[in-house]
């Protein structure tokens, strides 16, 4: 496969990612798979010191599998948030009564 059929396998996807739809494994894989052929050849070619192995592959098994994340654990990040806020005003109105009562002792 060249560059040119490249572009054009690239150019023929439907780009799902822009309309907010999830990407399948199988589309996240051809990617990553066309990304490790141009990466390969850019070395190949371009490389001034140690080039690849020749025999260099692509192993999808070799990807780390995502994990779903639960909607709890966004609850749970929306909780720390709101208490991190409290926290953050609480410090800020004690620097302000701190600041009345030192310009009230001057």
């Amino acid at each position: 496969m060249g560059f040119g059929d490249y572009l054009s396998c690239r150019n023929a996807r439907p780009r799902t990612h822009v309309h907010g739809k999830a990407v399948s494994t199988g589309q996240a894989e051809g990617c990553l798979r066309e990304f490790f052929h141009i990466g390969y050849w850019l070395a190949r070619t371009y490389a001034r010191g140690a080039k690849p192995l020749p025999d260099l592959e692509f192993h999808a098994e070799a990807l780390p599998r995502v994990t779903q994340v639960e909607r709890s654990t966004l609850r749970q990040l929306q909780e720390v948030a709101r208490r991190f806020k409290e926290t953050v005003e609480a410090r800020n109105a004690a620097e302000a009564v701190a600041l009345r009562v030192g310009n009230e002792s001057s």
